[in-house]
């Protein structure tokens, strides 16, 4: 897995909005301010912050902004971005509810809004905001899906498939939105749905085949219908890609067994075994670090953990808390080192050693 960090410090993007947030044509997001308006100057070092990836002091910018002009949603809606950008959850949820709040008829305001909020539950909230940002920007596809995805997980269908059909058919070749619209006809009864689904996850994986949650579908699909061959080199084309995915050994385990296929069945499952124990690992030392932030015995294990099952992100992310969290501890800061090396960033690598650095 490649992780892109930039220059001088990494933006750790792990919500779907982000794509989102750093693209054109965002309102609120871009909203020209007067030289005179009340917190303009501070909005303006945000500005020029966040451009040159300076989040943290993009935070204090736009936090300092936001107090003279607490009504200002553009404002919030850009403190939002800077929060995400140091990974600050409940700082930019609540950021970004007050942007939507204060901008209720902007659709990049209540999309993002809602599509954050979905990581923290309130699924009545999400789907209102959701709903909103489909209305104001129909044509926008992540609000959509987000807001399909939000109605399936309420066991909404009729309303998911409402929303989603017309999509299809002007977006045929949309690979997330033909995914949804297999899961949604998967869990319908009749074999006649069961054979539509796989036509539209054989699409999404034909035009998405790295993404795991599609080649994990289309592997189920093939089951159901009693193609486990089919199944078991799609899992295996998963396995490919994710060679610790539980999901994808799970389901060579399960096409080898409707094979008839004992031995592969058993080694496939001794694998998922090892893969498991090395995820209660993880979910152990986890445990440990929000106890203890400064566990760096704990932490510095975690990531290398994370490498291992190709979460090179949450590695990046368990390595730069730590080293905030015990900044003159020389193990952490090697392990970022080392980390930053294997990334090909030597730059940081030497700048991570120094005391006086924090990611």
């Amino acid at each position: 897995m490649t992780i892109q960090i930039p220059a001088r410090t990494k933006l750790p993007l792990t919500v779907l909005c982000l794509a989102v947030i750093l693209g054109a044509g965002l309102s609120a997001f871009y909203t020209y301010r007067q030289t005179n308006s009340p917190g303009s100057t501070e909005a303006q070092k945000g500005d020029n912050d966040l451009a040159q990836q300076r989040f943290p002091e993009a935070v204090a910018a736009f936090t300092a902004a936001t107090k003279l002009a607490p009504n200002d949603g553009a404002l919030f809606a850009r403190l939002y971005r800077a929060e995400l950008a140091v990974n600050n959850g409940p700082a930019a949820r609540a950021a970004a509810k007050r942007a939507y709040d204060l901008l209720p008829q902007d659709g990049d305001a209540a999309g993002l809004y809602g599509l954050l909020e979905k990581k923290y539950g309130g699924r009545d909230t999400v789907l209102t905001a959701l709903r909103q940002a489909h209305r104001l920007k129909p044509e926008d596809a992540d609000y959509l899906h987000g807001l399909v995805q939000i109605e399936m997980t309420m066991l909404s269908l009729a309303d998911a498939e409402r929303d989603l059909a017309p999509w299809l058919k002007t977006h045929p070749d949309d690979p997330t939105a033909n995914h949804l619209m297999a899961i949604l006809l998967d869990q319908k009864a009749g074999s006649g749905n069961l054979q539509a689904a796989l036509e539209d996850e054989r699409k999404a994986h034909a035009a998405s085949p790295n993404d795991l949650a599609i080649t994990n579908e289309l592997g189920d699909i093939y089951l159901k219908l009693d193609r486990p061959q089919d199944a078991a080199e799609t899992f295996g084309e998963g396995l490919k890609l994710d060679p610790y995915s539980a999901k994808m050994l799970n389901g060579v385990v399960r096409a080898y067994q409707k094979m008839g296929n004992l031995p592969g069945a058993t080694a496939a499952a001794g694998k998922l075994a090892a893969v498991e124990a090395t995820r209660q690992r993880i979910t152990h030392l986890g445990d440990a670090l929000s106890i203890n932030p400064a566990n760096v015995a704990a932490g510095t294990e975690l990531a290398l953990l994370d490498e291992k099952v190709g979460d090179s992100q949450s590695a990046y992310q368990v390595l730069t808390k730590l080293v905030r969290a015990a900044p003159a501890d020389a193990t952490s800061r090697r392990a970022l080192s080392d980390f930053y090396r294997r990334h090909d960033r030597p730059g940081l690598a030497e700048d991570a050693l120094r005391p006086s650095y924090l990611p």
